[in-house]
């Protein structure tokens, strides 16, 4: 006659012995194991005592011995009013903590560089009409240097990237600068006069662009790793 095989079926657990069928049934009706040919040997099943349950925490649900009176989790039976209130202090005090973290997104992180570089824009043609030419321009190109590296270090410090997400930023940032910006201003002065020369101004502001690439996009990793440098200066000076 055939057998369960399976140590731990119900009708096992509960009799102590394996189930037994018909011949010709090939799986259990309790368990659905497929059944043997054979009886199969189990180790004798472990009676625990009513003395050696002991108490159940009404916390996390473990049993434990009646000569232990605080459980694995924390919940002591001899005070549970102070282990109870304690835990919802931990637990109200948590959203708290979280709620004053910052949350930032790769996209506001990018729309805020956006945002700086158009004011940087705007303030170095400003400058132009102010300073010799030569002045205006180095001022220009540090702003959006700093611009950069700031939101390459904005990505690791927020946590919301990789180092190559870094690294991006910079050609992001410098394509809104550079291309956007500086070539759409172009183009509007070759609308207005397409005899001029704004048009060969435009392509050379696209070859700039493919030329000093590289540069924008180191700026923008080291931003990540100098974040990164500096999360882990703290985390070593914390512990």
């Amino acid at each position: 006659m055939p057998f369960c095989p399976n140590p731990d079926c119900p009708h096992r657990t509960s009799l102590g012995e394996p189930a037994e069928f018909n011949k010709g049934v090939t799986t259990c009706s309790d368990c659905g194991a497929i059944l043997s040919a054979t009886a199969p040997t189990f180790e004798p099943l472990k009676k625990i005592s009513k003395e050696a349950v002991g108490w159940k925490c009404p916390e996390c649900g473990e049993v434990n011995p009646g000569d232990l009176a605080k459980c694995a989790c924390g919940y002591d039976a001899n005070r549970p009013f102070i282990t109870t209130s304690t835990r919802d202090a931990n637990e109200k005090a948590r959203p708290a903590i979280q709620a004053s973290k910052r949350v930032e997104s790769y996209a506001s992180i990018i729309k805020r560089a956006v945002i700086f570089s158009i004011v940087n824009f705007l303030a170095a043609n400003f400058l132009f009409s102010l300073l010799p030419f030569s002045l205006g321009s180095v001022l220009f190109n540090v702003g959006r240097i700093l611009i950069t590296f700031y939101a390459g270090w904005l990505v690791i410090k927020y946590n919301v990237g990789e180092l190559w997400k870094s690294a991006v930023t910079g050609p992001i940032v410098y394509c809104i600068d550079h291309i956007i910006l500086k070539g759409g201003m172009f183009l509007v002065m070759y609308l207005l006069d397409p005899k001029g020369q704004s048009l060969l101004a435009f392509l050379g502001v696209l070859v700039s662009y493919v030329m000093f690439l590289p540069i924008f996009l180191a700026v923008g990793l080291l931003g990540g790793l100098f974040a990164r440098s500096r999360g882990k200066k703290l985390t070593t000076d914390a512990t």
